[in-house]
């Protein structure tokens, strides 16, 4: 699956409704999004900035961590 910000149009329970459909296939699956909470809930992140892939790993390292990823769902997080 390749999903582009698959909750970006959805309501509060977007992320709810995403996460659970990703549960329920066994397909390989590429999310890009902005959502902090979907990021967290990957096995794994690659922070990608204009075409370059900045960081890669573990969500719960690298969103903890003070690295490009960490500073951006902050952000995002925040807005």
């Amino acid at each position: 699956l390749l999903l582009d910000e698959p909750d970006d149009a959805l309501d509060a329970e977007g992320p709810a409704l995403v996460l659970k459909l990703l549960a329920l296939t066994d397909a390989t699956s590429l999310i890009v999004t902005h959502n902090p909470t979907l990021a967290r809930a990957m096995d794994e992140v690659w922070f990608i900035d204009n075409g370059t892939i900045m960081e890669t790993g573990a969500p719960g390292k690298l969103l903890k961590g003070d690295g490009p990823a960490a500073r951006f769902f902050t952000m995002s997080a925040a807005a």
